[in-house]
């Protein structure tokens, strides 16, 4: 069985030689992951609370390009270097799976190697759509792996490559059905009308490929009136969980 890596460059750098991912058919295995932000190289705050939400952003961000997403971990490890931080970590690891609640391991530790982290975790997971192997997985797959470095164009191409017919997820066929439309009508839309159709996605780990591939493409606009920081803030608005249902939509 082929064993791949993955270390993506929109989370925290490896503090060691390793990779933030590993992938072996449709198991994936996260590193132990500090609460860096990597927009900063900094702790994202000096609490427990603050520093586990950025830990389970940046497993959302791992995920994503293993074709999974927060929904399809099936194990946490939590080590805690304080023990009455727990409830903090509890209190953000709550907001962050609202319904999907994997099996999950809390130790309490001496030491860790990233200074001033309060606690690390790791996490198994799977691909989402590994139980439904076919002809088409290895262009999904492709696809997926290169959102963060290829053009639109590119990953368009791909999915038109799927054979007719093939068993590939709804869920991630959907989000490259957006990308298109938003792609055929990029140089007409309005920033909050491409927000409006990403938020059209269902949330978790697809809903995250539709964030990265929303920012892929918005890179790419004419009209640069839209700061960068406006930007970076309203994909963290998409990036978020939402507790809510997603709203049911007529078949198109």
């Amino acid at each position: 069985m082929q064993i791949r890596t993955i270390t993506p460059t929109d989370v925290m750098k490896p503090i060691g030689p390793y990779s933030h991912v590993a992938l072996a058919g449709p198991f994936i295995t996260i590193s132990g992951t500090a609460g860096v932000d990597p927009n900063t190289g900094e702790l994202a705050g000096p609490d427990a609370y603050a520093q586990t939400k950025q830990i389970l952003r940046s497993f959302r961000r791992m995920l994503a390009p293993a074709g999974s997403g927060m929904q399809a971990i099936l194990h946490i490890h939590v080590f805690l270097l304080h023990m009455e931080d727990y409830e903090e970590m509890n209190r953000a690891y709550r907001e962050e799976f609202p319904r999907h609640l994997p099996a999950r391991t809390v130790v309490g530790v001496s030491a860790l190697p990233k200074p001033g982290a309060r606690l690390t975790m790791n996490a198994n997971a799977v691909a989402m759509f590994a139980d439904r192997p076919s002809a088409a997985d290895a262009l999904v797959v492709g696809a997926v792996e290169r959102i963060g470095t290829a053009g639109v164009d590119d990953l368009v191409r791909a999915l038109e490559a799927v054979p007719s017919g093939a068993i590939v997820p709804v869920e991630l066929m959907m989000v490259f059905a957006a990308m298109q439309k938003l792609h055929a009508r990029r140089n007409d839309l309005e920033h909050d009308a491409i927000v409006a159709e990403i938020r059209t996605l269902e949330p978790g780990g697809v809903f995250g490929l539709g964030c990265m591939a929303f920012k892929n493409l918005w890179a790419c606009r004419p009209d640069k009136s839209v700061s960068d920081e406006a930007f970076n803030c309203a994909i963290d608005m998409l990036s978020e969980p939402r507790s809510a249902d997603p709203p049911t939509r007529e078949p198109r």
